[in-house]
């Protein structure tokens, strides 16, 4: 059992020191650091790499390591600091796959829609375009992107005699959802 003294040491240690405008200020440096470096990995992963491959292995970091030495001071010291590093890295990685998602997402709404204005330019012309530049501007504006990253971005479109295809990168640098405009069906690439 512990005596007075003890136990006001406990309490001591479990409380930040209130009023103490140095552990504010390292507290707000410290999140505004990691912040900055979520930031960072969330723009690097979603929209340079497009993968998902670092916000998969920051969850696995957060959920092996950071959260639980977080949780260990929180319960032991009453220091929840940590717990908001591992919140921030956590919405993060979650910000990476959702805006993956919806990149996929539109990448097969603008599909859609190239294979209905390839297939409208065949019905007049009674053969495929040789590119998709040559259905600007009778049948689009212009070629859009297929999402919204700096790599892999675009639609790849091949027109050969008995095969013409219609491809974007789905999960760089392997899946690529693929139509195959002379069976009518999509495929998966690798």
């Amino acid at each position: 059992m512990p005596t007075a003294s003890e136990a006001a040491t406990n309490k001591s240690r479990r409380q930040p020191p209130a009023g103490n405008p140095d552990a504010r200020g390292a507290t707000s440096a410290s999140a505004r650091k990691h912040l900055l470096l979520a930031g960072v990995l969330f723009a690097l992963d979603a929209f340079v790499l497009n993968q998902g491959a670092i916000a998969a292995i920051t969850l696995l970091a957060v959920l092996v390591g950071i959260f639980p030495v977080a949780m260990y001071r929180w319960l032991r010291h009453g220091d929840r600091r940590h717990l908001g590093t591992s919140l921030i890295y956590t919405v993060a990685a979650l910000l990476v796959f959702a805006a993956n998602h919806v990149n996929n997402k539109i990448a097969e709404v603008r599909a859609a829609e190239l294979i209905s204005r390839v297939e409208r330019y065949k019905a007049d012309t009674g053969a495929y375009p040789a590119s998709l530049a040559a259905l600007v501007p009778a049948y689009i504006d212009h070629v859009p992107r297929a999402k919204y990253t700096i790599f892999f971005a675009e639609f790849t479109y091949q027109s050969r005699p008995g095969m013409t295809t219609l491809a974007y990168m789905d999960l760089p640098p392997f899946g690529r959802p693929s139509y195959d405009f002379d069976n009518r069906n999509w495929y998966y690439l690798d």
